[in-house]
């Protein structure tokens, strides 16, 4: 529970934190998982450039969006709340930046060279918790919520696909994509 006095002044209301038995059925383990095409990539599409750099935004003590993916690059970290925010990122336990953010507005701008899972937290917020996808290839994606997700213009071949959910981890499977055919594959996460 949230009982920090400025965020329960900035947002009205306490935030509540729990979780509970994780089962496959859960909306959330549906929603955020990131699918990739992480082996035998020699060649494809190249990456599309976003419109504007992808960002981390501090939003009613919360990172927003919860998970997301995005190429190695710059992003953007900022404070949508009225109260200081100290964002720090790591994959695995090397940082990545941390930022001390004390004013609501507040934009800065930072480089991502690594790819991997990108682990976010807040220094001022304990609970505050996100995830960024740094992906090093165009051939990824973030399911939908009822866990379904497409992956485009993948040329044939065999691949490992990896899907990593902040509650499983990673599973690894192969699959073989053939010329003008879609291809299926069900995946099952498991903790």
């Amino acid at each position: 529970m949230c009982s920090h006095g400025p965020c329960l002044q900035a947002h009205g209301v306490e935030k509540i934190f729990s979780i509970g038995p994780i089962s496959p059925e859960e909306e959330k383990l549906l929603e955020a998982c990131l699918p990739e095409l992480k082996k035998n990539i020699e060649k494809g599409k190249a990456f599309a450039k976003p419109a504007k750099p992808p960002e981390i935004e501090n939003l009613k003590c919360d990172f927003h969006p919860h998970v997301q993916a995005m190429p190695t690059g710059d992003v953007v970290i900022v404070n949508s709340d009225p109260v200081l925010h100290n964002t720090k990122s790591f994959f695995d336990r090397t940082p990545v930046f941390n930022l001390a953010l004390p004013n609501q507005g507040q934009r800065i701008t930072r480089s991502v060279k690594r790819s991997g899972i990108m682990r976010i937290e807040c220094d001022a917020h304990g609970w505050m918790l996100g995830w960024a996808y740094v992906a090093d290839n165009p051939y990824y994606a973030i399911t939908q919520k009822d866990g379904t997700f497409t992956i485009a213009d993948i040329p044939p071949g065999g691949y490992t696909l990896v899907a990593w959910q902040e509650f499983t981890g990673p599973i690894e499977v192969s699959v073989t994509v053939k010329a003008k055919e879609a291809t299926s594959i069900n995946l099952e996460l498991k903790k």
